[in-house]
């Protein structure tokens, strides 16, 4: 592949070239434009997966491979959609984009090999492109009239018309399918560079070449005649050559999908042994059809910091005026790109309405084959933006022709990437549907952000006509400025519907805040909603602490409370109490009697009634150190205790039946608890001697290998259990108290090996 990936511009597509190689990307340098190389910055699927992660294999041996593919899309954003031609973003129809096959036809004028008809099929509209450059011999043509030069013997050549007295000069004479026909002259202003003319109908195009050599006469016979010999002679293999170049589509699904920068993931492969499981993406809006579109969407059309200039001649055909339509030159355009409007703009330039992921087993990979991947079928609908107000915002004020410098754009990619839909298939085929509440705030005033290039290139080469309108066009270089409006906003779910052929459920959320708010617990729900195995609605009613904690949750059914509990917390958010109602099945209260879902936040003052619903303390928990050391349960009376070590990071024992202060007291005051839970390597035998020190408790010990897991469990009888590792951390035997094999754990991976 040979070239380095810091050519390509953010969209990924190759900087426009200067001579051989490509120009390395530097936005600020002059440039000038190159008729046929500069242009092109059309995605370059080949290498698009250059410096993505191809596998990784593990310390175990297990091994993961990815497979990548290049980006495609078949629709617009709404805000491409939407972009005008005096945006100058973007100078190129989508054609630029499709993925196609070259061909090429030719015409010949030398007497040898003469070819002097053609014709192609043209099914899809795109440009044709005649290059008449190996037409002439190189280096004896110029498009200067000077002298002596050969220039003289080609009837016409150096006059400003096109045709010269009674003789004509070479020229292409173009059927289309209706049978209208197009002109171009092979003279100084064609002969040394692409000429196209646009192909929107669909069918047969003819092409022929009149008077290819033989209308030659000029006014010095002596240069005349060798410039006839080397036209003919047997070194000018290519001379009297115009290559015709067109394209068809790679495939029909090319027709509507259309290849941009950058890769997606394709294949995942997970090895473990001689099993595999393989997971398939598939992007396309109908994932079992190959014909399918692409699910892609091009959520902005690239940006690029350049001006386009535009020349045009009159079409009056009076003796005085440039002679018409023929001799134009098309719009010249280059393009420079400047990443930073777009990249702070919002996100990737790629989005997918339609993920399909099939799970291959038995080393199968044909998800068509409906016997082995119909029951690992998931496929995820996202919202992206295609969708009705999910596009960005632009109100920039532009010009027609002149490149727009104060830029203002409103991102809304915060409504985009959302899972609307999942249909999975497994034993049965569930859908479900995802519904969002996202309340933003749009009087919010733009906001400088950057300065951008408007336009950088040096200068532009017209046509050397008599005309007012030909010449050196001047262009410039200045800065523009982007403005943005950051739209503060609240994303949360609102309802989840699951359909299937056996199951069915519906969850819904509300909030205590339907507009935008800044409350750092918007977010929150007030309610919960869903349907129980009865067919009955079931609403859990929540409010909570400041800092961000449950505090009261109060289940309804059938207009009655069913269950109801309360939280309390200290000032660093932990968990002192837990309450509960006392509820009496056959008198059930009224749920319109506590003002369920209307605060999210209460006190004791402000809703009474709910406190004293919910009045009996089952629970109550003390901390030493910001770590659980005692949970009582205030219905028995017993507590339950916890002794920390490992630096505090994990439990070494649990004493249920005593007190924090007792079993402080037993293994050797406040020093001992300290010295366990500072301790990286914890002295079990000090916590194993509770066991004859208070009798009536029940004393559990654990030890623990960090980031590993637990090694040891010794249970209030005495009985202890082991746990062996294999050298990566995964848990291989446990053992019982005289080393006997209790259980070995061997993994294994869905399939075959390959």
């Amino acid at each position: 592949y040979g070239m380095d990936i810091r050519e390509r511009d953010h969209w990924g597509y190759w900087n426009p070239f200067s001579g051989l190689y490509p120009a390395p990307a530097n936005y600020f340098n002059k440039r000038k434009y190159n008729s046929i190389d500069g242009g092109n910055r059309h995605a370059y699927p080949d290498g698009s997966d250059m410096g993505m992660l191809q596998s990784i294999t593990y310390p175990t041996g297990r091994k993961t491979e990815l497979i990548w593919e290049p980006n495609t899309f078949s629709k617009l954003g709404l805000t491409a959609q939407r972009a005008s031609i005096s945006d100058n973003s973007f100078f190129e129809t989508l054609e630029g984009y499709q993925d196609t096959i070259a061909h090429q036809t030719i015409l010949r004028g030398k007497r040898t090999g003469q070819i002097l008809e053609t014709s192609c099929n043209i099914w899809i509209s795109q440009s044709i492109q005649f290059d008449f450059s190996q037409y002439y011999p190189k280096g004896i043509i110029s498009e200067e009239n000077s002298d002596p030069s050969f220039n003289t013997c080609i009837t016409g050549w150096t006059s400003n018309d096109t045709i010269y007295g009674p003789a004509h000069l070479p020229y292409v004479e173009i059927t289309f399918p209706d049978n209208t026909r197009q002109f171009i002259r092979i003279n100084k202003y064609s002969f040394n560079k692409p000429i196209s003319i646009r192909a929107t109908q669909r069918g047969m195009y003819k092409f022929k070449l009149k008077n290819p050599a033989m209308e030659w006469s000029g006014y010095r016979p002596d240069l005349c005649g060798l410039f006839y010999d080397i036209f003919e002679g047997p070194d000018c293999s290519d001379c009297g050559r115009i290559n015709i170049n067109y394209y068809t589509l790679r495939s029909s699904i090319a027709k509507d999908t259309y290849p941009t920068g950058g890769c997606r993931i394709k294949i995942i492969k997970h090895y473990s042994g001689n099993d595999t499981i393989i997971k398939l993406y598939n992007y396309s809006q109908e994932g079992r059809d190959p014909n399918s579109p692409s699910s892609g969407v091009l959520t902005y059309i690239p940006r690029y910091g350049s001006i386009t200039a535009k020349s045009y001649q009159p079409i009056s055909l009076r003796p005085n005026d440039c002679y018409p339509f023929y001799e134009a030159q098309t719009p010249v355009i280059t393009l420079t790109s400047h990443p930073i409007p777009t990249t702070l703009n919002g996100g990737s330039h790629i989005e997918y309405s339609k993920i399909t992921e099939n799970i291959i087993k038995n080393g199968h990979m044909d998800p068509l084959d409906p016997q082995r991947a119909d029951c690992h079928e998931t496929i995820y609908e996202y919202i992206t933006s295609a969708d009705s107000d999910c596009a960005d915002i632009d109100e920039t004020e532009y010009r027609e022709y002149v490149r727009a410098d104060m830029l203002k754009l409103t991102s809304q990619r915060y409504k985009r990437g959302l899972l609307k839909r999942k249909t999975e298939y497994t034993d049965e085929k569930t859908i479900t549907d995802y519904l969002y509440d996202i309340p933003d705030k749009w009087d919010t005033p733009l906001i400088t952000g950057s300065l951008f290039t408007v336009g950088d290139y040096v200068d532009m080469h017209f046509l050397n006509h008599n005309c007012a309108e030909y010449g050196s066009v001047l262009a410039y270089k200045d800065y523009g400025i982007v403005k943005y409006r950051v739209i503060p906003y609240n994303k949360r779910i609102e309802e989840i519907r699951t359909s299937g052929e056996i199951k069915a459920n519906y969850q819904k959320y509300t909030y205590a805040d339907r507009l935008y708010s800044s409350n750092n617990m918007a977010n929150a729900p007030i309610s919960y909603s869903t349907i129980d195995s009865q067919g009955d609605t079931v609403t859990l009613y929540y409010t909570y602490t400041r800092k961000n904690k449950i505090h009261t949750c109060v289940t309804t059914k059938q207009g009655r409370i069913v269950d109801a509990y309360r939280n309390e917390y200290n000032t660093k958010s932990q968990l002192t109490a837990r309450y509960i109602a006392k509820l009496t099945p056959n008198r059930l209260p009224l749920a319109s009697s506590y003002g369920l879902g209307k605060w999210q936040f209460i006190t004791e003052n402000q809703n009474p009634a709910l406190y004293q619903l919910t009045n009996i303390l089952t629970e109550s928990y003390q901390y030493d150190r910001d770590r659980l050391v005692q949970v009582t349960d205030e219905t028995s009376g017993v507590s339950t205790v916890y002794l920390w070590g490992y630096n505090g990071t994990h439990p070494i024992a649990e004493i249920r039946n005593a007190t924090f202060a007792n079993v402080t007291q037993c293994i050797g005051g406040d020093y001992m608890v300290n010295q366990l839970y500072n301790s990286y390597t914890p002295n079990i035998d000090v916590v194993n001697a509770l066991r004859s020190t208070l009798i009536n408790s029940q004393v559990t010990t654990m030890t623990f290998k960090l980031s590993v897991g637990v090694t040891s469990i010794t249970d209030a009888r005495g009985i202890r259990t082991s746990y062996e590792y294999g050298p990566f951390g995964d848990l291989k035997n446990i053992r019982d108290l005289n080393d006997r094999l209790l259980q070995t754990i061997q993994i294994h991976y869905i399939g075959e090996y390959l």
